[in-house]
Protein backbone atom coordinates (compact mmCIF):
# COMPACT_ATOMS: atom_id res chain seq x y z
CA UNK A 1 0.00 0.00 0.00
CA UNK A 2 1.43 3.42 -1.12
CA UNK A 3 1.61 6.12 2.33
CA UNK A 4 -0.46 8.65 1.53
CA UNK A 5 1.13 12.05 1.12
CA UNK A 6 0.89 14.74 3.63
CA UNK A 7 -1.77 17.57 2.61
CA UNK A 8 -1.57 20.91 1.87
CA UNK A 9 -3.75 23.75 1.34
CA UNK A 10 -2.24 27.20 -0.57
CA UNK A 11 -4.68 30.28 -0.35
CA UNK A 12 -3.59 32.57 -3.18
CA UNK A 13 -4.37 36.37 -3.38
CA UNK A 14 -3.50 39.50 -4.12
CA UNK A 15 -3.16 42.06 -1.28
CA UNK A 16 -6.96 43.14 -0.08
CA UNK A 17 -8.18 40.76 -1.65
CA UNK A 18 -9.81 38.43 1.17
CA UNK A 19 -7.44 35.42 1.70
CA UNK A 20 -7.57 36.41 5.18
CA UNK A 21 -11.35 35.23 5.19
CA UNK A 22 -10.77 32.23 3.47
CA UNK A 23 -8.03 31.35 5.16
CA UNK A 24 -10.07 31.71 8.49
CA UNK A 25 -12.78 29.32 6.80
CA UNK A 26 -10.38 26.60 6.70
CA UNK A 27 -10.99 26.44 10.58
CA UNK A 28 -14.47 25.27 9.54
CA UNK A 29 -13.32 22.14 7.74
CA UNK A 30 -10.25 20.88 10.15
CA UNK A 31 -8.05 22.82 8.63
CA UNK A 32 -5.04 23.48 10.79
CA UNK A 33 -3.09 26.92 10.66
CA UNK A 34 -0.87 26.46 13.18
CA UNK A 35 -0.46 27.85 16.42
CA UNK A 36 2.09 30.79 15.43
CA UNK A 37 -0.31 33.43 13.99
CA UNK A 38 0.36 37.09 13.24
CA UNK A 39 -1.73 39.32 15.45
CA UNK A 40 -4.52 41.46 14.26
CA UNK A 41 -3.57 45.14 13.61
CA UNK A 42 -6.45 47.09 14.57
CA UNK A 43 -7.33 49.23 11.79
CA UNK A 44 -6.06 47.73 9.40
CA UNK A 45 -7.09 43.89 10.04
CA UNK A 46 -8.96 43.43 13.27
CA UNK A 47 -9.79 40.42 12.71
CA UNK A 48 -6.32 39.31 11.97
CA UNK A 49 -4.52 38.18 8.36
CA UNK A 50 -4.64 34.50 9.68
CA UNK A 51 -0.83 34.27 8.88
CA UNK A 52 1.62 31.69 9.65
CA UNK A 53 4.35 34.42 11.53
CA UNK A 54 7.41 31.93 10.69
CA UNK A 55 6.13 31.88 6.62
CA UNK A 56 5.79 35.31 6.60
CA UNK A 57 9.34 35.68 7.86
CA UNK A 58 11.03 33.73 5.55
CA UNK A 59 8.59 35.02 2.56
CA UNK A 60 9.76 38.76 3.43
CA UNK A 61 13.23 37.88 3.76
CA UNK A 62 13.56 35.94 1.09
CA UNK A 63 12.08 39.17 -1.02
CA UNK A 64 14.74 41.29 0.50
CA UNK A 65 17.36 38.68 -0.15
CA UNK A 66 16.72 39.01 -4.45
CA UNK A 67 16.27 42.74 -4.08
CA UNK A 68 12.51 43.05 -4.06
CA UNK A 69 9.36 43.82 -1.68
CA UNK A 70 5.37 42.55 -1.93
CA UNK A 71 4.78 45.71 -3.86
CA UNK A 72 7.32 45.37 -6.77
CA UNK A 73 6.32 44.60 -9.87
CA UNK A 74 8.88 42.41 -11.63
CA UNK A 75 8.37 38.97 -11.19
CA UNK A 76 10.47 36.32 -9.57
CA UNK A 77 12.31 34.57 -11.99
CA UNK A 78 14.48 31.84 -12.46
CA UNK A 79 17.47 33.71 -11.57
CA UNK A 80 16.13 34.55 -8.33
CA UNK A 81 14.85 31.37 -8.05
CA UNK A 82 18.53 29.76 -8.10
CA UNK A 83 19.94 32.85 -6.05
CA UNK A 84 17.32 31.70 -3.51
CA UNK A 85 18.36 27.85 -3.32
CA UNK A 86 22.30 28.70 -3.59
CA UNK A 87 21.81 30.72 -0.35
CA UNK A 88 19.80 27.49 1.12
CA UNK A 89 16.20 29.31 1.31
CA UNK A 90 15.25 25.99 -0.72
CA UNK A 91 16.33 23.81 2.84
CA UNK A 92 15.30 26.46 4.76
CA UNK A 93 11.59 26.57 3.53
CA UNK A 94 11.34 22.61 3.23
CA UNK A 95 12.31 22.29 6.93
CA UNK A 96 9.75 25.26 8.09
CA UNK A 97 6.82 23.32 6.53
CA UNK A 98 7.35 20.01 7.15
CA UNK A 99 7.78 20.95 10.96
CA UNK A 100 4.53 22.67 10.33
CA UNK A 101 3.21 19.34 9.42
CA UNK A 102 4.54 17.42 11.84
CA UNK A 103 1.54 15.44 13.46
CA UNK A 104 -1.16 17.21 11.11
CA UNK A 105 -3.27 15.20 8.36
CA UNK A 106 -3.69 18.46 7.14
CA UNK A 107 -2.55 21.77 6.96
CA UNK A 108 -2.89 25.34 5.61
CA UNK A 109 -1.38 29.05 4.86
CA UNK A 110 -1.49 32.10 2.87
CA UNK A 111 0.66 34.78 2.69
CA UNK A 112 -0.11 36.87 -0.39
CA UNK A 113 3.52 36.83 -1.11
CA UNK A 114 3.79 33.29 -1.52
CA UNK A 115 2.07 34.41 -5.35
CA UNK A 116 4.91 36.71 -6.10
CA UNK A 117 7.20 34.07 -4.95
CA UNK A 118 5.46 30.94 -6.35
CA UNK A 119 7.59 30.13 -8.59
CA UNK A 120 10.11 28.89 -5.65
CA UNK A 121 7.19 27.55 -3.92
CA UNK A 122 6.53 25.15 -6.25
CA UNK A 123 10.07 23.15 -5.74
CA UNK A 124 8.84 23.70 -2.13
CA UNK A 125 6.20 21.88 -2.32
CA UNK A 126 7.96 18.88 -5.04
CA UNK A 127 10.73 18.37 -2.34
CA UNK A 128 8.56 17.87 0.67
CA UNK A 129 6.56 15.40 -1.47
CA UNK A 130 3.11 16.82 -0.72
CA UNK A 131 -0.55 16.59 -2.10
CA UNK A 132 -1.03 20.35 -2.74
CA UNK A 133 -4.09 22.51 -3.08
CA UNK A 134 -4.97 25.77 -4.14
CA UNK A 135 -7.60 28.04 -3.10
CA UNK A 136 -7.45 31.57 -6.10
CA UNK A 137 -8.95 34.33 -4.27
CA UNK A 138 -9.80 36.96 -6.90
CA UNK A 139 -11.67 40.38 -6.27
CA UNK A 140 -12.42 43.19 -8.26
CA UNK A 141 -8.95 44.86 -8.84
CA UNK A 142 -10.77 48.26 -8.31
CA UNK A 143 -12.00 47.32 -4.73
CA UNK A 144 -8.26 46.16 -4.41
CA UNK A 145 -6.69 49.54 -5.48
CA UNK A 146 -9.14 51.31 -3.52
CA UNK A 147 -8.07 49.32 -0.46
CA UNK A 148 -4.47 49.85 -1.20
CA UNK A 149 -4.60 53.31 -2.03
CA UNK A 150 -6.39 53.93 1.28
CA UNK A 151 -3.78 51.78 3.27
CA UNK A 152 -0.45 52.78 1.96
CA UNK A 153 -0.82 55.38 -0.81
CA UNK A 154 -0.37 53.46 -3.49
CA UNK A 155 -1.39 54.83 -7.24
CA UNK A 156 -4.31 52.87 -9.04
CA UNK A 157 -1.78 52.15 -11.92
CA UNK A 158 0.57 50.15 -9.39
CA UNK A 159 -2.44 48.69 -7.79
CA UNK A 160 -3.76 46.91 -11.52
CA UNK A 161 -0.06 45.66 -12.74
CA UNK A 162 0.70 44.01 -9.10
CA UNK A 163 -3.02 42.69 -9.15
CA UNK A 164 -2.30 41.34 -12.54
CA UNK A 165 1.05 40.07 -11.76
CA UNK A 166 -0.19 37.98 -8.35
CA UNK A 167 -3.22 36.70 -10.83
CA UNK A 168 -1.50 35.56 -13.08
CA UNK A 169 1.30 34.08 -11.21
CA UNK A 170 -1.14 32.21 -9.55
CA UNK A 171 -3.07 30.84 -11.99
CA UNK A 172 -0.13 29.82 -13.93
CA UNK A 173 1.81 28.20 -11.37
CA UNK A 174 -1.08 26.22 -10.14
CA UNK A 175 -2.72 24.85 -13.76
CA UNK A 176 -1.37 21.69 -12.66
CA UNK A 177 -2.81 21.29 -9.42
CA UNK A 178 -6.40 20.83 -7.85
CA UNK A 179 -7.56 24.63 -7.26
CA UNK A 180 -10.67 26.06 -6.61
CA UNK A 181 -11.33 29.31 -7.81
CA UNK A 182 -13.12 32.43 -5.12
CA UNK A 183 -14.60 35.27 -6.40
CA UNK A 184 -14.57 37.50 -2.74
CA UNK A 185 -17.26 39.14 -3.31
CA UNK A 186 -19.71 36.40 -3.86
CA UNK A 187 -17.98 34.69 -0.35
CA UNK A 188 -19.30 37.79 1.29
CA UNK A 189 -22.75 37.80 -0.28
CA UNK A 190 -22.70 33.93 0.27
CA UNK A 191 -20.58 32.59 2.91
CA UNK A 192 -22.04 29.83 3.88
CA UNK A 193 -22.64 28.35 0.04
CA UNK A 194 -19.75 29.44 -0.54
CA UNK A 195 -17.21 27.77 2.38
CA UNK A 196 -19.57 24.74 1.50
CA UNK A 197 -18.46 24.47 -2.26
CA UNK A 198 -14.62 25.27 -0.78
CA UNK A 199 -15.07 22.63 1.42
CA UNK A 200 -16.62 20.02 -1.10
CA UNK A 201 -13.72 20.92 -3.69
CA UNK A 202 -10.69 20.04 -1.23
CA UNK A 203 -12.70 16.87 -0.49
CA UNK A 204 -13.49 18.09 3.20
CA UNK A 205 -17.07 18.87 5.35
CA UNK A 206 -17.76 21.47 7.44
CA UNK A 207 -17.35 20.77 11.13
Amino acid sequence: MTAQKPKLIVVLGMHRSGTSVVTRGLLTMGVSLGDHMLPPVKGDNDKGDWEDIDINALNVEMLHAIGSDWHHLKPVGSDDVEKLRDAGYLQRAVELLLGKLRNKSIFGFKDPRTAKLFPFWKEVFNACQLEVSYILVVRNPISVARSLLKRTGMTSEHAYLLWLGHILESLIGSIENSRTLVDYDLLITSPDAELARIAESLGLKII
